[in-house]
């Protein structure tokens, strides 16, 4: 892992760091558009390319990218809810026993946390709060199953009211996608379909033969993914664009170390691109850190992507005190920031900017990806200094609502007229004279 000492020199290199636009694009990835698409396209180029198929083609074009570049051949894209509730039936209790909870964990805190509707009769106005009619859930797969996604997106989803969820995810025909299936059955997601990337994306925004079009698309991917994401915003609504996954543990020489590289592994081992980082007062904590990492990584069945990950983006920041890790937190803006310190509650104040904050090393990250309740679609790469998680808040819309009795309009009149007017607006001036030469004449 880099090594990063003092305030000043954590500051610099966070400042360079850049945006997500700035993630190096790997060599893997490069080739593979090479050899899919037969030239040196940028993924944005290539995603763009994607989704203009999409839009004239439709079913035809989808059919083309998943075999292209998943080598899936695909004739009828849509898993039906028979083939969710079986999949569900197929798990074993204990397994059906920890989606059941976490479902629940979800939908309680998504609905204590969902916008209600208000109206102020003293003010004559009010607010609407009014859940999306469908929404599209993007669950990733390929290096990995993600259950624990199913449950975050949709579970929030239909919590906060949504109509109808429906959800793209690429699906192996083997036994790790049942688990999959079984969380889409249990969160109640209305239709299902086996397709993934930017051909996905495309699909749920402009609908096809066979896919609806949905109002707005939620959840996590892959850099492809995102890119569609970004391009599709205006048409669609997105929840936001998400990097790859990040996590910082503030710890001081209270800290248990093999819990603090448990915690960074546990994100590293997401993608090779992934950002574990540690910042601490306490040079002999980072160095015990640097230990159990190496030590931990020898048995994780996915030792290689988290290795790349460590070496890769891997931070230790060391400063001279907790309140100077704080700024480097709030510089940072972290998806996931634990505090493993011995006085959690000083510093939780001070944090203005992070996805999710899990206090004390009891409250491990890992809860929050599976079990805690609040979403783990959370902003990367800085994003969390003007974004938030995917709450209940995303799935609603809201508008105002105004009723002026007589003695409101009397009073606004006159000073609405005169704005309007300096504004050289003249109809909107008149538009409430004349309201008032009305009510005169009553």
């Amino acid at each position: 892992m880099r090594i990063i000492c003092g305030l000043k020199d954590a500051s610099n290199y966070i400042t360079n760091r850049g945006g997500i636009d700035s993630i190096e694009v790997p060599e893997s990835i490069k080739e593979g558009i090479r050899k899919i698409f037969g030239s040196n396209k940028s993924p944005n180029d290539v995603v763009a390319h994607i989704l203009e198929e999409v839009k004239l083609r439709g079913d035809s074009a989808v059919r083309e990218f998943c075999l292209r570049i998943d080598g899936n051949e695909q004739r009828n894209f849509e898993i039906s809810a028979k083939e969710m509730k079986a999949a569900y039936e197929s798990l074993a209790e204990d397994l059906k026993d920890a989606i059941k909870l976490s479902s629940k964990r979800i939908s309680d805190f998504a609905k204590m946390s969902l916008p209600e509707s208000w109206y102020d009769e003293t003010l004559g106005l009010g607010e609407t709060v009014v859940p999306l009619e469908r929404v599209g859930i993007y669950v990733p797969g390929g290096t990995a199953v993600y259950p624990s996604t199913v449950l975050m997106t949709a579970v929030t989803a239909k919590a906060s009211g949504v109509s109808e969820i429906v959800m793209c995810s690429p699906l192996s025909n083997g036994v790790e996608s049942q688990v999959t299936l079984a969380a889409a059955y249990v969160a109640g997601v209305d239709r299902l379909f086996n397709i993934g990337g930017a051909q996905a994306i495309a699909a749920m925004a402009y609908g096809t033969e066979s896919i609806p079009s949905v109002h707005k698309i939620c959840g996590p991917g892959n850099i492809f993914v995102s890119l569609a994401k970004k391009l599709l915003f205006g048409f669609v609504g997105i929840d936001g664009i998400f990097g790859p996954t990040e996590t910082m543990v503030m710890a001081d020489e209270n800290a248990n170390p093999k819990i603090c590289a448990a915690d960074l592994l546990a994100q590293a081992e997401h993608d090779i691109l992934a950002s574990p980082v540690l910042v601490t007062n306490s040079e002999k904590l980072a160095n015990e850190v640097k230990q159990e990492l190496q030590t931990q990584l020898d048995s994780l069945e996915r030792r290689e992507i988290a290795s790349a990950a460590i070496s890769g983006q891997g931070i230790m920041f060391l400063v001279d005190d907790l309140d100077e890790a704080a700024q480097v937190a709030n510089l940072f803006a972290p998806e996931h920031l634990t505090l493993m310190v011995n006085d959690p509650w000083r510093i939780k104040p001070q944090i203005r900017h992070a996805g999710a904050v899990f206090i004390g090393d009891g409250s491990g990250e890992v809860f929050g990806d599976y079990m805690a309740g609040p979403s783990h679609a959370i902003p990367t790469h800085g994003t969390a200094k003007f974004s938030s998680y995917l709450g209940s808040d995303q799935f609603v819309k809201r508008f105002p609502v105004m009723f002026l009795d007589e003695a409101i309009v009397s009073s606004l009149i006159e000073p609405t007229a005169i704005l309007a007017r300096s504004e050289g607006l003249t109809a909107h001036a008149r538009a409430v004279e004349y309201r008032k030469e009305i009510r005169n004449k009553k």
